[in-house]
């Protein structure tokens, strides 16, 4: 849904949704961490825990690239953002 990358290239960010198509659930959404994602063999090094009915569907790095803010949606229009 999502993809960011860090300024040196080394990491990249990817927002996930996690849902049953046939079923139209919202499982719950997280964020994959990609390490050298501009290399030719990247690599999957973690995942945060999906957040139950929520969609993850932003992502921005803070300017001096410390912080990820990640915005997730839920039921209801209602939702939040986590840095």
């Amino acid at each position: 849904m999502a993809v960011t990358v860090t300024q040196d290239g080394k990491y990249a960010f990817v927002a996930g949704r996690n849902s049953r198509a046939k079923i139209n659930t919202r499982e719950g959404g997280n964020i994959g961490i990609i390490a050298n994602p501009l290399d030719p063999n990247p690599q999957l090094v973690a995942a945060t825990r999906p957040i139950p009915g929520s969609l993850t569907n932003n992502l921005a790095l803070s300017s001096d690239g410390k912080y990820l803010i990640a915005s997730y949606p839920t039921f209801g229009l209602g939702g939040s953002s986590y840095v």
